[in-house]
């Protein structure tokens, strides 16, 4: 006997479709994408952070020192630098090892400390900025119909609660400077704030797409009337503008502290969870702007030792009796551009000098040239402490800072 059961007809198609109906706005704008770029976007996924030692993590320079701003471009951590016009307001940097309350997964901060007084005049401003390379903002079409929107987020705590001022700016001077600003409230005291931003970049103007700065974030603490605007969150064009009208004048408080960390920019209107990077990935992408010859942790100066910082390296050859030249001493990465290199004695040897090892002694130099490039430097000595064989190799020693900032 055979048995027949009879089923209602079903449509596969409207199955399907209803097992891939998305929960929430952004589930459908994902599946709703017409590209991989904007589903790319959407998801927020892959490398995202185009800022460069956001989470404070490398300080090659000053290690945890703290060290004053005091003029127009002193190192915090690597990548942000503060700059201050005229210096009888100053404040202190150093790199933070974050305790107590703090935000999840970071672990270090860049802190600020008010150290000097000061009321500003028209033409003083107070100020915290990293420079993005023009080569890694290429994408992002500022100055074209094609400008991205990005949003920037961080986290920030202060001793001084209300608005500050947070902006964008190019590198083109003159009447070609294009500034964005914004700001942000501090509500409570000591107490860490995750912040956000939404900014349109600009379709106009002039950026630069290569190795110069392609776009300044900034963060003010005090400024003159040349440098505040009343205009927010808008493009404006030959106008250099850090902060505006109502802002806390942080610098005017003794003592007063603010800490940074978490910064981010990624493409799109919605801030994600910060990328966290392999620390040896974020120190190479530092080095490309400033790296040494220290060991890490050691304090960059001069008359240092230990850590292999004094002992003979490497060879000069003599050319002349009185002459010799250094080998190539080669970068750990190529530089954004020729770097600036300094030059620091080791052990009990001179300031500013490298060493020559006569065979009994180390002997100062008389004089330095430098020859260098984005990929390597060397070094040529002059002596005329004692005769150098014409051919012959010769022991040296000292240490190197080499500084490609913007």
């Amino acid at each position: 006997m055979s048995t027949f059961v009879t089923k209602s007809k079903k449509n596969l198609r409207e199955n399907l479709t209803e097992l891939r109906t998305p929960q929430g706005v952004a589930g459908r704008n994902i599946l709703a994408a017409e590209t991989k770029a904007q589903a790319f976007e959407l998801t927020g996924s892959g490398r995202k952070n185009i800022v460069h030692n956001g989470a404070m993590t490398v300080s090659q320079e000053y290690q945890t020192a703290s060290h004053n701003i005091d003029g127009w471009s002193v190192m915090g951590v690597d990548r942000f630098r503060g700059t201050v016009r005229p210096s009888t307001g100053v404040f202190s940097a150093e790199q933070n090892i974050i305790t107590g309350n703090h935000p999840e997964g970071f672990s270090r901060s860049l802190l600020l400390t008010q150290q000097s007084v000061t009321t500003e005049a028209a033409n003083d401003y107070y100020n915290l900025l990293t420079k993005i390379e023009g080569n890694d903002v290429a994408h992002l079409g500022l100055g074209t119909e094609y400008a991205k929107t990005v949003t920037v987020s961080f986290w920030v705590k202060s001793s001084i609660t209300g608005r500050y001022a947070f902006g964008m700016q190019n590198e083109a001077g003159s009447s070609a400077r294009q500034s964005y600003v914004t700001d942000y409230n501090i509500d409570a005291p000591n107490a860490w704030e995750y912040k956000t931003f939404v900014i349109p970049l600009s379709q106009t103007g002039t950026w630069y797409n290569d190795n110069q700065a392609g776009l300044q974030l900034n963060w003010n603490f005090g400024r003159g009337t040349a440098y505040q605007t009343s205009n927010l969150n808008i493009w404006q064009t030959n106008v250099n503008a850090l902060s505006h009208t109502g802002t806390v004048d942080w610098i005017g408080n003794s003592g007063a502290t603010w800490e940074l960390t978490g910064v981010q920019m990624e493409i799109g209107e919605a801030a994600t969870p910060f990328e966290h990077r392999p620390y040896s990935e974020e120190l190479i992408l530092c080095q490309r702007y400033f790296c040494s010859g220290f060991p890490e942790g050691t304090t960059i100066e001069n008359g240092t030792s230990g850590n292999g910082t004094n002992d003979g390296v490497n060879g000069w050859v003599a050319f002349t009796n009185s002459a010799c030249r250094s080998p190539y001493i080669y970068y750990p990465v190529v530089m954004r551009t020729t770097p600036s290199i300094s030059l620091y004695s080791v052990g009990a040897v001179g300031t500013g000098k490298w060493a020559i090892f006569n065979g009994s002694s180390w002997q100062d130099v008389v004089s330095s040239s430098i020859d260098s490039n984005s990929k390597h430097f060397n070094v040529r000595e002059n002596s005329s402490s004692f005769t150098m064989g014409v051919g012959k190799a010769y022991l040296i020693k000292g240490q190197w800072t080499a500084s490609a900032e913007m």
